[in-house]
């Protein structure tokens, strides 16, 4: 009887974008159902919420002592939002071709990259690369530590080292299905400051 109602709430809320996957030890995770889309996890709701994607290409930008290279999202505010004082979780089901790397922390954690980007009235930019007129130039400066890890069957759990404070924000992705080789997906959100709760 208990597995016929577990069978027929896992199709429920298979409906809703969302699989639950049992472990060994009986404990349940709520997962993604689609792979390679980053979500917010409401961690109090139990609630899980896809982020803002959008395709973009490299641009570079000619200032008078530098470069910058990167890339633009259009709008200067993500559409997702997360309040200030809010938990800060988010995870990812990893497609089939990456699900061996679950285990290497390091090497989850070179796949996982979060950075700010700097709002303006109508885009954001995200800087990837810097080179100054005279000198080395910087790679992935503003690359944000995470805590990565394994989660349920087939996702990663990403908490950033530190709370983010009110500002824009984005996954950079890399995948076949998304990018060209001059293109890259990009996963946003915002975090509201706490006069705007």
């Amino acid at each position: 009887m208990q597995g016929a109602l577990f069978t027929q709430l896992a199709a429920c809320v298979a409906m809703l974008g969302v699989s639950i996957a049992v472990s060994e030890a009986g404990a349940q995770f709520q997962e993604p159902a689609q792979s390679d889309v980053y979500y917010y996890f409401d961690a109090v709701t139990g609630s899980i919420s896809p982020l803002e994607m959008q395709i973009t290409k490299v641009m570079t930008k000619n200032y008078l002592f530098v470069v910058d290279g990167g890339y633009e999202l259009a709008g200067g505010r993500s559409s997702f939002r997360i309040k200030s004082g809010q938990k800060q979780e988010f995870l990812i089901r990893l497609s089939p071709a990456f699900e061996g790397i679950r285990e290497h922390g390091f090497t989850l954690k070179d796949y996982v990259f979060l950075t700010a980007a700097s709002a303006r009235k109508d885009r954001r930019k995200i800087v990837t690369v810097r080179w100054p007129l005279a000198g080395r130039p910087s790679i992935n400066e503003n690359k944000i530590p995470c805590d990565v890890k394994a989660y349920g069957d087939a996702s990663v759990l990403i908490v950033p080292h530190e709370p983010l404070p009110a500002g824009e924000y984005a996954f950079m992705f890399s995948a076949p299905e998304y990018n060209s080789p001059r293109q890259e997906a990009f996963f946003a959100f915002g975090i509201d400051s706490a006069s705007k709760n």
